[in-house]
């Protein structure tokens, strides 16, 4: 029997040099590891090719990133196979410490308008298909961005609808009630708040305003490039904020809610002005939906 130094790791089992050159985290390279290596047993010979996405693709992780994995299938998926996957997938986060998100997509139904496979991802093992990828039209890829820019603003304001105008979630919170937690499972069991949702809404928020004013031009594979681009090309008004919500939420304060009494006064101000700036957003995407009529 072969311990965990063995040698003998084949095929797509090997993980690729640039993913190990990108992911200084060892854990996290264990644990990419074993998922490989898990679905290689589970389903040999089936999958295309595995690709790293988010946070530790683009080299941005802090201590709440997930992450983030696309598995391709060759072909369409085979009878009971979408039920497996799902078992595989739940036993997966099970055993790893760090939150998982595995998405598992078929070639025959592969879903192109959403962009961060071609755009946005690492290939981990297996063949790289990413060159023979279509670009979606620009209403799919709007159609798909707006629908998660949408869901998280609906989230962040408690399920307010877009057809009416925002307010602040409780303008008499400290952060105006975006600092509260929605999502527990991103956050460890002793959080009491925190900026994920507020980082990813503005993120998505961004990318989502892209699509609508630039179409292709504007297409991009992960948060950190939705906030550069958006930072180059955005309305001007916004550019910094968009900016300064991904640095100082997420790089700086690693979403967490920080103690000293001046960032919190800073993120209190990005506070204040989130509700104009999905106000913003609210009123472009009801043009853009007025146009397609």
């Amino acid at each position: 029997m072969r311990g965990p130094d063995a040698k003998q790791v084949k095929g797509s089992y090997m993980l690729s040099p640039d993913v190990r050159r990108a992911v200084t985290d060892a854990r996290a390279i264990a644990i990419i590891h074993g998922i490989v290596s898990l679905f290689e047993i589970v389903f040999p010979d089936r999958v295309r090719g595995y690709y790293l996405l988010g946070s530790y693709s683009e080299g941005t992780t802090v201590t709440l990133s997930d992450i983030d994995l696309m598995i391709l299938f060759r072909g369409a998926f085979q009878a009971g196979e979408e039920e497996t996957i799902n078992r595989v997938i739940e036993a997966c986060g099970l055993l790893s410490p760090v939150r998982l998100d595995i998405m598992v997509q078929s070639e025959a139904a592969l879903r192109i308008e959403d962009v961060r496979l071609k755009l946005g991802s690492m290939v981990v093992a297996g063949e790289d298909t990413r060159a023979q990828i279509p670009l979606p039209t620009p209403e799919a890829h709007a159609r798909y961005i707006t629908e998660w820019a949408n869901y998280f603003i609906r989230l962040l304001h408690d399920d307010a609808s877009l057809s009416a105008p925002l307010s602040y979630p409780d303008a008499a919170d400290e952060f105006y009630g975006y600092a509260r937690i929605r999502i527990p499972q991103w956050y460890p069991p002793e959080a009491t708040a925190g900026t994920k949702e507020l980082v990813a809404t503005v993120c998505w928020t961004a990318n989502a305003l892209l699509s609508l004013t630039l179409g292709v031009a504007g297409y991009v594979g992960t948060k950190g490039a939705a906030v550069e681009r958006y930072g180059d090309v955005g309305a001007p008004e916004w550019r910094a904020y968009v900016t300064q919500v991904y640095t100082r939420c997420k790089g700086a304060w690693r979403y967490d809610v920080p103690q000293e009494e001046a960032q919190r006064a800073e993120l209190r101000e990005l506070c204040a002005q989130s509700l104009a700036f999905f106000q913003h957003y609210q009123a472009t995407y009801q043009d853009y939906l007025r146009a397609q009529q």
